[in-house]
This record gives structure tokens, C-alpha cells and sequence, in this order.
């Protein structure tokens, strides 16, 4: 055994000898490795010094879309490119069934209004339409070039006020004695025409107890709270209360221009004038074409396009195209509707 020692102890030495060089490199390399993250910055992407003035955040410079080429990133369409995508069909639930209606291809419109216009339900829970496939096409036209835009002035020559936000009518302004629950200072929804004596101020709401539209009356608008419809004018130096069929009658009849019978079936139905309908993704489509309102004039009638929407109860809010024909003697035909789309929501509304 003793003559195996040397060389036993030997090999221990050199074993030992061995590690302890291998220590000093593993010692030197950890002693150095503050500089090991140096190597992979330069393939990180690029930090800008700081600066005391910001780059304004253009979509060139805007953080977060200029990252490294290794890292995932979202291409946004520039201004540019946005305005011209073409909007696909909404990612809704296409089954009618899912919105409790149903697809009846015999479905006919319920005419005339039943009840106030913002109740009317033109169709029941049938409608001849279902979800088209593709994004509808919207074709605008003009609207006449002789409808009133003065509104705001006209209520201000009644004695009204305008403040920061909206305009108001006080007690002693002329406005004020028709006891309107509502007036309205904007009527750029409603198709006057202008340059006109009688001059259209305001829409008038007076609150009514009966629910049922009598035969005198314009249209019933509202909910739970109804109003009786009408319309202040300014005639001559005078502000008079028009809220009977008759009394628009004596404005209108007889009706001689495509504008003139677009007015008066407007104030009478209480139907709205759409003139460039447009692409709304929180809208399920029912119809591939969709046309702004337009008049068409034929052997002395007028036949036009309007737009309803259910604004009570609970959704689905159809809206419905409604085609009308108006006389020169103001008689109104009401011919026929389509279900053009529906919001898809769960609210209601009273």
C-alpha cells in the first residue's frame, strides 16, 4: 500500500491543481459581468435621449408604433387610410329569433300610427326583412337648398336669451304664453322652408291626458308623457300657435314645389328627413340599399321617402323607411314601409 501513495497523492495534486485554475476563471468571469448586459443592448430597439421638448406624437413617432423589427406589433391605418375602409358587416347574432322577431316575407306595415309616433310599432314582432350579409350601400342626396336655417335668430327677435350653452326663453319673452311644456330652439330636423312669411320659430309640445290622436290634431309625440305636437310661427309682426291639421293646411295648400310638400308632410307625420344616411357598427342592417330622403314629383303628387324610429319600450329600436304621397290639396297617402335596421341592446325606454 505504501508503494501506491506517491502516485495516488500525485493525481490528487493535479486534480486539485485542476479545479483551482478553473475557480480563478469562474472568480474573474463574475467579477466582469456587469458587462455582459452591454452586448444585448445594441440589439434592443432604440432609446432616444431625453429631451426637454417633446416630439408631438404623429403616428410616425407615437410610442409604441415604432418598436424593434423582433417584437409583435399592431399596424394602425393612418388618417389617411381610415377614411377610405370600407366598414364590414357588424358582428352581431344574425338569428331574428335571438332579438325576439321573426322573418315573415308577408309581414305588412300597420298604418297610420297607432298611438303617439315615438310609440308607434310598425310592424309587431314580424318583419318582412332579414340580416343582409354585406354592408349596405347609403346614397345621399342634397337636401333643398331653400330650407330655413335662421332658427336661433328668430327666437332671439322673440325676446329669448342665449347663454353659454343653449337658449332660453323667459317669462315675459313672446314665446313663453303658449304654455309649451317643451319648445325646442334647434328645428334643423324639421324641412322648412325658408325665406317664408309665415317664418318657422319652434317646435311646440303641450301635454295632453288622452292617449288616442284626435281628428283635429297634428301627431301625438312621447312615452309615458305625451305631448300634443305644434309649431309657433311668426306671421307678419305676430307669433301664432299652429297645432290643428287645418290650421297647417291654410300655410301649405296648395302645395306647388317638391320643398313646399316636404315641409308640410314632415310637420304633419312627425317622420324624419334623412338626407345622407351613413355606416353605424352598432346597427344590425336589414336592407343591402339605402337612400337619403328625396321628393319625386309625378302628375302633380309628391312621393317621398321618410324615416321612423320606435324610441319607446324596450330594444331591439326598429327604424323603418316610410314611403308617402302628398297632393297638391294636402291629402297624405301613407303607401308603404321597410325595416332598414335595429339597435341591439337591452335598454328600454319610457
Amino acid at each position: 500500500m505504501a508503494e501506491n501513495s506517491t502516485p495516488i497523492r500525485k493525481w490528487s495534486l493535479l486534480f486539485i491543481g485542476l479545479a483551482s485554475w478553473m475557480s480563478i476563471i469562474f472568480l474573474q468571469a463574475c467579477t466582469n459581468g456587469e458587462q455582459v448586459p452591454q452586448v444585448f443592448v445594441t440589439t434592443a430597439s432604440r432609446t432616444l435621449p431625453p429631451s426637454s421638448t417633446p416630439a408631438p406624437a404623429t403616428p410616425s413617432n407615437r410610442p409604441g408604433l415604432n418598436p424593434s423589427k423582433t417584437a409583435t406589433r399592431i399596424i394602425l391605418p393612418s388618417p389617411t387610410t381610415t377614411t377610405n375602409i370600407t366598414p364590414t358587416r357588424t358582428p352581431f347574432a344574425r338569428d331574428l329569433e335571438h332579438y325576439f322577431l321573426k322573418y315573415d316575407p308577408n309581414a305588412t306595415p300597420i298604418f297610420p300610427p297607432v298611438g303617439s309616433i315615438s310609440m308607434w310599432n310598425i310592424w309587431g314582432n314580424s318583419i318582412p326583412a332579414t340580416p343582409v350579409e354585406a354592408t349596405p350601400q347609403f346614397v345621399a342626396y342634397p337636401a333643398p337648398a331653400d330650407l330655413a336655417t335662421d332658427a336661433q335668430d328668430l327666437f332671439l327677435q322673440a325676446g329669448c336669451i342665449e347663454d353659454q350653452y343653449n337658449i332660453y326663453c323667459p317669462p315675459e319673452s313672446q314665446l313663453s304664453r303658449f304654455d309649451c311644456w317643451w319648445i325646442f330652439a334647434d328645428t334643423s330636423w324639421i324641412a322648412y322652408l325658408a325665406n317664408l312669411d309665415p317664418s318657422l320659430i319652434t317646435e311646440c309640445n303641450i301635454e295632453v291626458e288622452y292617449t288616442e290622436k284626435a281628428p283635429e290634431d297634428l301627431f301625438i309625440a312621447g312615452c309615458a308623457f305625451r305631448f300634443k305636437v305644434g309649431y309657433i310661427f311668426k306671421i307678419k309682426e305676430e307669433y301664432v300657435l299652429v297645432n290643428t291639421i287645418e290650421q297647417i293646411k291654410e300655410l301649405f295648400i296648395p302645395i306647388e314645389s317638391s320643398s313646399a310638400a316636404l315641409s308640410y308632410a314632415q310637420m304633419m307625420t312627425g317622420l324624419q328627413a334623412y338626407f345622407n344616411p351613413s355606416f353605424d357598427p352598432t346597427l344590425l342592417y336589414l336592407q343591402e340599399y339605402i337612400e337619403g330622403t328625396h321628393v319625386t314629383e309625378a302628375d302633380g303628387s309628391y312621393s317621398m321617402n321618410f324615416y321612423h324610429t320606435r324610441g319607446c319600450g324596450c330594444e331591439p329600436n326598429m327604424t323603418s323607411e316610410v314611403m308617402i304621397q302628398v297632393d297638391r290639396d294636402g291629402t297624405i297617402t301613407w303607401n308603404n314601409a321597410m325595416p332598414v335596421y335595429f339597435t341591439t341592446g337591452f335598454s328600454c325606454a319610457d
